[in-house]
């Protein structure tokens, strides 16, 4: 399992700034570009700052979040791009397909998306939350993968610590 190592440099005085539900860790399997095997991110209910240059994979994870958490009526991929108004190139169908770049065709005139994963594949995004004043958890997971052209979705929620490797 790849982990992505963040550093926890805000501390809050006030113990009330960490009530309530934080964000312990999220994983994600075959979710845009991070292929084939489980990446994790740990936060440990921490303030975190996400920074890397432009492709990284900053925006993918933050909508690994969102997909977990908000509908998909409401939600917008990729905010920090700036694209408003425009047809959106990320949607939970280039997510779970690995698109990652595009290829032009001279003699059609458009252009084409390459994918990391073939049909058949399942993507994973499980989000790990606690709140150690309550001294509960909780943990939110979805598995999606492509059938027939459509994205199919199953969800999992446990009162309990989950992983990908559990």
């Amino acid at each position: 399992m790849q982990t992505i190592s963040l550093t926890q440099t805000i501390e809050p005085e006030d113990s009330r700034a960490l009530a309530g539900f934080r964000l312990q860790r999220l994983e994600v399997l075959n979710w845009g570009t991070f292929d084939r095997r489980p990446w994790l991110l740990e936060l440990a209910g921490g303030t975190a700052l996400l920074t890397g240059a432009n492709g990284s994979g900053k925006s993918t994870l933050v909508d690994a979040l969102l997909t977990l958490l908000v509908p998909n009526r409401g939600r917008n991929y990729n905010q920090a791009s700036g694209e408003t108004g425009k047809k959106k190139e990320r949607n939970e169908k280039s997510y779970i397909q690995g698109a990652y770049a595009r290829t032009r065709s001279e003699e059609a005139y458009e252009s084409k998306s390459k994918f990391l994963r073939e049909k058949g594949e399942i993507s994973v995004l499980l989000a790990y939350f606690a709140d150690a004043a309550l001294q509960k958890q909780v943990s939110l997971a979805q598995v999606l993968w492509i059938d027939k052209g459509s994205v199919r979705k199953f969800y999992a929620i446990a009162d309990l610590e989950m992983t990908m490797e559990n």
